[in-house]
């Protein structure tokens, strides 16, 4: 294997202040750039939004750490590096990682997610149980480290069959009447697997969600589906009519096959990061047999083992 390693204690957790979280919210990054529309309307909760609204909106959810939050998730930290220790695991090299409470009503509610090497923690979650809290942490970890060693998440997502390439889709070319809904821990570089169809013939397809519908109130999550967008053998989006992308939704002719490589360790299947991230959290902290495709777990645990890695040159 070819990226540097580290140990989860190494890296430093930086808990930051609310004028260092309203500086790293607003930082106008990839996620950013390339909200729909939908996005907008859905995240701020009216018609119309633009990304200043948005900014403005992120900002104003910052919220300053307790000296309570930060010993709390601090310990937490601790535990699941014991977690990574007992099992002989390392992780992708990364110096540090910064940590921002928000209301995340930026995010639709959401318990955790991340930009860059920033995790976003919602303050209610502080109120959960120690082990919900730490699992959180881990899934969100997941997503800092895939996009801080590209030939991990190559690595990791070949569990699943699929084939992470590094080359940038770019949605918003596309026709915005399909309602792209973006996600913040998700990068827009192309992923894939090859599914068969009812017939037998295989098909190269991108895994993204869109919204069932057009905005009119609510919580962004309730819009949300999973479909999967067919791509050329030069892993361009095929298009019809006025550039709308050729679009599937999982549960149709390519779920029985697509279910057969992801497995079904979890229900959270959005998107190949979201499914890698809840079974790396069963990886670190779960038991083996409370899942019904355990050679997942065993190939996330094998493929981190610190026996299996060599450093760069």
């Amino acid at each position: 294997m070819k990226w540097e390693t580290t140990e989860l204690s190494l890296v430093n957790f930086n808990f930051s202040s609310k004028e260092e979280g309203k500086y790293l919210i607003s930082l106008q990054d990839t996620f950013i750039n390339n909200l729909s529309p939908f996005d907008l309307e859905a995240r701020c909760n009216f018609k119309d939004a633009t990304k200043y609204d948005y900014l403005l909106f992120c900002r104003n959810n910052v919220l300053n750490w307790t000296d309570e939050n930060i010993i709390l998730i601090d310990g937490l930290l601790k535990e699941i590096d014991g977690e990574f220790k007992q099992r002989g695991m390392v992780i992708p090299f990364i110096d540090n990682i910064n940590l921002v409470k928000t209301t995340s009503k930026e995010e639709g509610g959401a318990m955790g997610y991340t930009r860059g090497n920033t995790i976003y923690v919602a303050d209610y979650i502080m109120y959960k149980p120690k082990v919900k809290i730490k699992e959180i942490l881990t899934h969100e970890l997941f997503h800092i480290l895939t996009r801080s060693s590209f030939p991990f998440k190559q690595e990791m997502y070949s569990i699943i069959r699929f084939t992470a390439l590094d080359k940038i889709i770019d949605l918003t070319t596309m026709n915005q009447r399909c309602r792209f809904v973006s996600n913040p821990d998700v990068s827009n570089s192309c992923s894939y697997i090859e599914l068969k169809d009812w017939d037998g013939k295989e098909h190269r397809l991108l895994m993204t969600t869109l919204a069932r519908s057009n905005y009119h109130g609510g919580s962004l999550f309730k819009y949300i589906q999973p479909y999967f967008l067919e791509l050329d053998s030069e892993h361009n989006i095929m298009t019809y009519g006025d550039n709308l992308p050729v679009r599937k939704s999982i549960y149709g002719e390519y779920y029985k096959d697509f279910i057969m490589k992801v497995g079904q360790n979890t229900g959270y299947m959005v998107n190949p990061e979201e499914i890698l991230a809840e079974n790396f959290r069963i990886a670190i902290l779960g038991e083996i047999d409370e899942v019904p495709n355990p050679e997942i777990i065993n190939n996330i645990r094998n493929g981190m083992t610190k026996d299996n890695f060599k450093k760069e040159n």
